[in-house]
This record gives C-alpha cells, structure tokens and sequence, in this order.
C-alpha cells in the first residue's frame, strides 16, 4: 500500500495552495508594472512642463527679487513657503496666465518675498532661491523647486536636492548658487524678506500684496481672488487686464 498512489481528491488542494501564491506574485508584478509605466508618464509630464515654464520665465526680465518690467504700473508681492503645496499648486496653474497676460506685456511687475512657515526646510528653500536671486534666476529657481516639492518637512530639502533643483534652471551657475546659499549676505537678505513679510501680516501662504500706482494696496490670501485684485488695480491705473480686453 506504501506504493499506491493517492487519490486525486489529495493531490488537488496542494496545486491549490502552490497556484495561488503564483498567481498572488503575477498580479502584484503586473500592478507594479502598471504603476511604473503610469510613474513615468507622471515625470515626464511634469519634466515637460517644468520646462515650458523655464522658457516662458526666461522671456520676461528677472532683477533679484523682481520679475517684469520695472516701469510697470502694479507690483504684485508674492509671498510663498516653497514647501507649501498649495503655492506649487498656485505656480502651475494661474502663475502661467498672469505671467503671459499680465507681466510679460508690462503691465504688472511680481516681487517674490519667501517665507519659512513650515520648518527648517522652508529655511533652507528660502535661502537657496535668495541665493539665486544673486544670479537673476530667484523666479527660474522657485519655479523648479514647486515642479519637484516633496511632502512638506518630510526632509527632502537636502544639500544634494537644492543643488538638484539648480541643475534645472538654464543658465543659472550651481557650485556658486551652493555656496552663496550659505552666505552671511544671503541670511541677512532673506531675513530682511522675511520681516517684510511679517510687517505686512503673512501668517498663511500663499498670500499675495497687490498695490497700485498711487501706493494704495489690497492684501490678498490664497490665490482665488488674486486676479481680481490685479483687474481692480490695472483699473485704477487707467490699464486693462487681457481679460476684459477679451471681454470688450
């Protein structure tokens, strides 16, 4: 009896328990596949408009903090914590259109003004875009850290990842943006921009100061009602938003 063989009835559950686990493993290796396909479609989406935006910035004059033309008759004041996910959100939805619509015809000049509310690599972010703005690039620089912003104070914001981000921006000279980052005229810099900041009431980000010809300004938290800020100022000063110019 040692010799016979089992019946089928006993052989059937082990192909069972040795089919399913294969089966398991196929699955979850064609998910990981889909999501890796799906992963790099992500990346290079973002990589493409990632660099659109650096040729559209590149178009538009940069001077340290100042973007546009410097005779133009609104300065809007940016306030951002490059951590903070709803100014990268902010920089890649209306950024776009106000650049092209409103800054690059001269109508509104931008001064970027970065805070650290979120912890010490908010600090960090802040000192390396002041450090661009040394090249003219503070725009350039802030516009590829939003396109590659990790979860906030995850601890991404690294030596190697602030350099990273600098291999972005065209033009820009890394190894001396590396050192001027850890400056003594960088921190003074950025610690001028950051009680700017406090002095005009910035405990959220972000948040946006829009004044007009006259010196009169409107102070504007979140971005939702930003454009309209902008059209009420362009209004004061005799110019129209393309906006209305579309309307009419």
């Amino acid at each position: 009896m040692a010799f016979v063989s089992a019946p089928s009835h006993v052989r059937t559950p082990r192909r069972r328990r040795v089919g399913v686990p294969v089966a398991i493993a196929f699955a979850l290796t064609v998910a990981a596949l889909v999501l890796s396909i799906a992963a790099g479609a992500r990346h290079s989406n973002v990589a493409a408009a990632e660099a659109k935006m650096q040729k559209a910035l590149a178009r538009v004059p940069q001077h340290g903090v100042l973007l546009g033309k410097p005779s133009a008759p609104v300065t809007v004041y940016e306030f951002p914590d490059l951590q903070c996910p709803y100014c990268a959100n902010y920089m890649q939805t209306l950024f776009p259109k106000l650049l092209a619509e409103d800054v690059a015809p001269g109508k509104v000049k931008m001064v970027l003004s970065p805070v650290a509310l979120l912890g010490d690599g908010s600090r960090w972010a802040a000192l390396a875009v002041v450090a661009a703005g040394a090249q003219n690039k503070m725009w350039s620089y802030a516009d590829a850290f939003y396109y590659n912003q990790g979860p906030e104070n995850s601890g991404y914001v690294t030596t190697g990842f602030l350099r990273e981000i600098g291999s972005d921006v065209p033009g820009l000279n890394v190894n001396r943006l590396m050192v001027d980052t850890y400056t003594p005229a960088t921190r003074k810099r950025a610690k001028a921009l950051q009680a700017f900041a406090r002095s005009q009431g910035v405990v959220a980000t972000p948040t946006f100061l829009v004044e007009r010809a006259d010196g009169r300004s409107e102070l504007v938290v979140g971005s939702g009602k930003l454009e309209d800020a902008i059209d009420r100022a362009l209004a004061a000063s005799g110019r129209k938003s393309a906006t209305n110019q579309n309307v009419e």
